[in-house]
């Protein structure tokens, strides 16, 4: 196991220092009782993470070393400590140190026991010190500087290599397979790969304004690729192409410098299933592509275990997974999360739609990116149409942004700032319907978007249009002579919120694209799932005010193709709108609205220098959550995953201080951060609903069937499930609405609670509760 952690570390140069780590992990299992409980005759699981801690903490931390020695020590102390249950608190708020109180806890008699053991088994004491001598080396060289937080960082690095050579050993011990054969893959052919991207480009047309533009900006990114590895941003407007010019970015990167691994990295699984599906057909389906989020389901429980085993190690040449991935391996509790990490060494990384980067996130995201370029040769490139202003040094990919902007300029911001109600919104959505337009309204709630559409529905019928009836089921093709067919006084008229299942959503938006392809009237109302990312185009749009950023984004699905001169957005007040629980759109929309007020040129919105101008404003408000808060003890994340000033100073004031036996650069408090970190803060939970094949899924579920199914229809359900706030899950509880699903855990609401307009039916009182 300790050759296995030696290989993942070699790369980086700390290969010795992985050994050495590998190789101690189990010390504490050379014991008699050790020994019985694995032959099942103890009745407890002897500690033996704390005495391999231990026995490094006492050879190599002590006041003769040297502050890089006892530096070294304590790193890898602490990952072996931590190997099942996450690095520790090396100190807490009580000014303690739960490593070094762990460490003092561990029986002498055992320690003793299996230090003897090890030496005569396993390494002499003489060995292990040159093993150390070595590591001390290799993390010199390193060259890590005085900021915690990169030592931090490099532990949490430390322990993934831990982590996953220890399950992989394991695993392969359990198979009877040999765990070097496939431990290191060979190496992309990512210059045949750039290949077969430049010849599926080369079939686009290249002539027309849109498709020059987008030419250039794939040129750009190609040209990039030769750029030494760093930071990059790519500030694209929306409808320019980014997903294919960023992967012939990352190909051309990855060929030069021979980097590992591509990942992309995307915020919302609606933009994610569609970029997948680009990269695939881009790349002829590359078999080596993974997708790692929850709408991945495989019929084949083999297919089904090797996936499992590909998303726990992220073991694929190109990845694409959520940005909350990303974070969660970086910094949540939790070794699973955690074994992932250092497969993003030596990668380029794609971060689409960064400006979704959660506000309390924003310095932990720096500070991780910063670490990852400067010490495990990475590249990160930024992507958005929206680019917001990160403390990072970055290169801009794009010549001249603001030339680029003026180019693809296809709508016309039209701000009316009156306030409206849902019923006085309603009326004049329809009155673009009348004229023959079809539009698409984006607002900030579920309550809005539900009673605005309820709205549109009641002056429809007034005005006697027929309703389009979406039939489940149908082929693209019969979608397709359906939308043909349909005649000119009936409307596809539909509401779209996370209250309906996956499923239903990308149902709903299939219809709409056909029905816009087949240019027939639609009528979408939407919250702002629909926003970013999802290519459809309509040529009137109206966005509820909210930031500039989200205005911007809404733009992005008017006019995307340039099929007219122009598409008009327009920007409305709902006055019904409550923002209350939803600090972010509302300081965005104060924002826009001061921004709007002083504005000279109505062309100015959209434009880089408003939307450079906008986050300036928003800088203030960004800096107070910006170190992700941690009230419970008066600190934040960042602190505590660096300097950790506030324990340290409590600690200071201890008759018996704990700081002299702890490095400077590790008084992390590790794990009360890991567990109080979220990338969204959902206190959510999960239904499943009785749409289309989610019926049989229940019925599934519900009978007699072996775990191996039980696993495989679970998963499945997740593409007809609903996370549902904690208040409106008891309320549906208490009014018998919900129906347990015996042992799987599984909870089913009950039919007449959903429908096909709405999604999980809840009466008007209750959807202000709702809110997004």
């Amino acid at each position: 196991m300790s050759k296995l952690c030696f290989w993942a570390a070699e790369k980086l140069g700390l290969g010795i220092l992985a050994k050495l780590t590998g190789l101690l992990h189990d010390f504490g299992k050379g014991t008699v009782d050790f020994l019985s409980f694995l032959r099942g005759a103890g009745d407890k699981h002897p500690n033996h993470a704390g005495l391999g801690a231990l026995y490094v903490h006492r050879h190599w931390w002590m006041p003769a070393k040297t502050v890089k020695e006892r530096q070294t020590a304590q790193l890898i102390a602490l990952c072996i400590y931590g190997h099942h249950a996450g690095l520790p608190d090396c100190l807490n708020d009580s000014g303690n140190s739960p490593y070094l109180n762990g460490l003092e806890e561990q029986s002498d008699d055992y320690y003793m026991e299996a230090m003897g053991n090890f030496y005569s088994e396993i390494a002499s004491a003489e060995e292990l010190d040159e093993l150390f001598t070595g590591a001390c080396g290799e993390l010199e060289k390193f060259g890590l500087d005085k900021y915690s937080f990169d030592w931090g960082m490099l532990a949490r690095l430390l322990l993934s290599v831990l982590i996953d050579s220890d399950r992989w050993d394991s695993a392969c011990f359990d198979y009877d397979a040999n765990p070097f054969e496939t431990f290191q893959n060979d190496q992309p052919d990512w210059k045949k790969l750039l290949l077969e991207l430049e010849t599926f480009l080369g079939s686009f047309p290249k002539k027309g304004k849109l498709a020059e533009i987008r030419w250039n900006i794939s040129e750009w990114c190609r040209d990039a690729g030769e750029l030494k590895p760093g930071i990059y941003t790519l500030s694209v407007p929306t409808g320019g192409g980014k997903t294919y010019s960023s992967l012939r970015f990352a190909l051309a990167q990855a060929k030069k410098y021979g980097q590992r691994r591509i990942f992309y990295f995307i915020p919302m699984n609606t933009i994610l299933d569609q970029n997948s599906k680009d990269i695939r057909d881009a790349l002829s389906d590359y078999p080596s592509i993974l997708e790692h989020h929850s709408n991945v389901v495989l019929e084949d429980e083999e297919e089904e275990k090797k996936y499992r085993r590909l998303t726990e190690r992220w073991d694929s040449d190109i990845i694409l997974t959520s940005l909350v991935q990303f974070l969660d391996s970086l910094f949540q509790n939790g070794n699973s999360k955690a074994r992932r990490m250092y497969r993003l060494v030596d990668s380029v990384l794609i971060f689409d739609e960064i400006q979704a980067l959660p506000k309390r996130c924003r310095e932990l995201f720096e500070k991780a990116i910063q670490f990852l370029v400067r010490y495990c040769n990475c590249t990160v490139l930024l992507c958005t149409a929206t680019q917001p202003e990160l403390n990072l040094e970055a290169k801009e990919l794009v010549p001249d942004v603001d030339a680029l902007y003026r180019k693809l300029k296809r709508v016309t911001y039209i701000p009316q700032l009156e306030v409206r109600r849902y019923q006085e919104a309603a009326i004049d959505i329809v009155e673009f319907i009348r004229d023959k337009k079809s539009v698409l309204t984006i607002v900030n709630t579920k309550d809005a978007a539900w009673n605005v559409f309820k709205g549109i529905l009641e002056q429809l019928e007034i005005l006697n249009y027929g309703l389009v009836e979406i039939k489940q089921g149908l082929s693209d093709e019969a979608l397709e002579e359906y939308a043909r067919d349909c005649g000119e006084n009936k409307v596809l008229c539909v509401h779209l919120s996370t209250l309906m299942c996956p499923e239903h959503r990308t149902e709903i938006v299939r219809w709409v694209k056909a029905w816009l392809e087949a240019e027939k009237l639609v009528c979408c109302v939407s919250t702002a799932l629909i926003e970013a990312g999802i290519n459809v185009s309509f040529p009137i749009v109206i966005r509820s005010l909210a930031g500039i950023p989200s205005v911007v984004q809404a733009a992005g699905r008017c006019n995307r193709n340039c099929e007219a001169d122009r598409g008009y957005i327009y920007l409305w007040n709902l006055a019904e709108e409550r923002l209350g629980r939803l600090p972010d759109i509302q300081k965005g929309k104060e924002i826009s609205m001061s921004l709007f007020s002083s504005i000279g040129d109505i062309d100015e919105i959209g434009t880089p220098q408003m939307i450079k101008k906008y986050f300036e404003k928003e800088e203030v408000y960004t800096q107070k959550v910006e170190k992700y808060p941690y009230k419970e003890w008066n600190s934040d994340l960042v602190t505590m995953f660096s300097t950790n000033r506030e324990c340290r100073n409590v600690a200071e004031d201890l008759q018996d201080n704990p700081l002299p036996n702890l490095s400077k650069r590790l008084s992390q408090s590790f794990r009360t951060a890991g567990s109080a970190f979220r990338v969204i803060d959902q206190k959510t939970k999960s239904v499943i609903v009785p749409y289309g094949k989610g019926k049989e899924l229940i019925e599934k579920l519900a009978g007699r069937h072996p775990l191996s199914e039980e696993i495989k229809y679970l998963k499945k359900a997740q593409r007809y499930s609903v996370d549902l706030f904690e208040q409106i899950f008891e309320r549906l509880g208490r009014e018998g609405a919900l129906i347990s699903l015996g042992d799987t855990g599984a909870v089913v609401l009950k039919e007449e609670y959903y429908n096909a307009w709405a999604g999980v039916s809840i009466t008007p009182r209750e959807m202000v509760d709702l809110i997004m």
